[in-house]
């Protein structure tokens, strides 16, 4: 049995609150690709600009700069650097995770790095290579692998 081609796609994306919607014919594309990766960005409602969403059911994989807060609650494989990192319940990154302050509900595993501060939430679970400046992890949270607190040196000459 072969599966039929789309004759079109729609794309919606959604920019600063308002939709823009788009229609292009990607038939020609098909017989070339191997597979397709969609990944849609969403800026939050309070419209800050270098943020990332991934949304639940989302495969996000490559190396990501983000200049702002980065929101898991889909997967991530490769490398993701930002500002901060928040990975909710169902939001899962598996590869290099480096941000200053990094909450954690989800799961992470491999490699972790909090620059500033690590939360793991009580459904968190972080895996692999973990280094921290701060600590917290609330009742039910899992930290699984080597850990490593990352010296701060205002703390050390006070």
């Amino acid at each position: 049995m072969r599966l039929q081609e789309p004759k079109a796609v729609t794309i919606t994306c959604l920019c600063l609150n308002q939709n823009v919607g788009f229609s292009r014919n990607l038939q020609p594309l098909f017989p070339k690709l191997l597979s397709i990766i969609v990944i849609l960005f969403a800026m939050k409602t309070s419209n800050s600009a270098g943020d990332l969403m991934v949304g639940s059911g989302v495969i996000a994989i490559g190396t990501f700069q983000v200049p702002g807060e980065a929101t898991i609650s889909g997967t991530v494989q490769g490398e993701l650097t930002a500002a901060a990192l928040n990975v909710l319940p169902t939001g899962e990154v598996t590869g290099k995770s480096t941000a200053q302050t990094i909450l954690v509900s989800g799961k992470m595993n491999q490699s972790t790095t909090a620059m500033q501060s690590l939360v793991v939430d009580a459904t968190g679970v972080i895996t692999g290579e973990i280094a921290y400046g701060d600590l917290e992890i609330r009742r039910g949270g899992e930290l699984l692998g080597s850990i490593t607190q990352i010296k701060n040196q205002s703390k050390l000459t006070k």
